[in-house]
């Protein structure tokens, strides 16, 4: 990302050096992430109370991280030190994030008649019904306007296409269009009102 953001910016030379700055850091945090990482495991299992999938989490997260703030200019004077005290860190995030997990998954378990993620009621048969009918009233009134209302009405409420894009189609001007939307909105209105 830092290198395609300031690409444009340098010449050929100047780009070769970025590169190859950047996998010599690539290198050298590997080399250094090889030697903690055994140590940063298993602070990180008594950190965690050795759960395995907060461990993993918690490693990947230190991984992304200390690699991105060591490709960062700030300057690292006792990288195991630094290392250590971002993986502590990390796992009381990791740890603070599962806590409240846990909660929830209790909170939602000791209300079994509360609905958390949906609504509270159902619908009804009658209210079903009266969706479909509605539907079918619609589709009624839309079938006895005029081809060129129906085609308008349809390509802007339907297909959600522009005034402009449905001139284009139906060979008539943009206001036009909006006046033949508009005619076929009251004409169905005053159709589903009276059936």
């Amino acid at each position: 990302m830092l290198l395609a953001n300031s690409a444009k910016d340098l010449s050929y030379n100047e780009l070769n050096e970025s590169i190859y700055c950047i996998a010599k850091s690539n290198c050298e945090f590997s080399e250094l992430w090889l030697l903690n990482k055994s140590e940063l495991y298993k602070r990180c299992c008594r950190w965690l109370n050795r759960c395995e999938d907060q461990v993993d989490e918690a490693m990947s997260l230190i991984a992304e991280k200390a690699f991105l703030n060591f490709l960062s200019e700030r300057k690292i004077n006792n990288f195991s030190a630094w290392l250590y005290r971002l993986a502590y860190n990390v796992c009381i995030d990791v740890h603070r994030d599962t806590k409240r997990q846990r909660e929830l998954v209790k909170q939602v378990q000791d209300l079994p008649n509360t609905f958390f993620f949906s609504s509270n009621q159902s619908e009804t048969q009658d209210d079903i019904y009266s969706d479909m009918e509605f539907v079918d009233n619609i589709m009624l009134g839309m079938s006895k306007l005029p081809d060129t209302q129906r085609l308008a009405i349809k390509y802007r409420t339907l297909y959600g296409m522009e005034y402009q894009e449905i001139a284009e189609r139906l060979n008539i001007s943009t206001a036009n269009v909006r006046k033949k939307v508009q005619l076929a909105r009251s004409q169905l209105r005053k159709y589903v009102l009276d059936s």
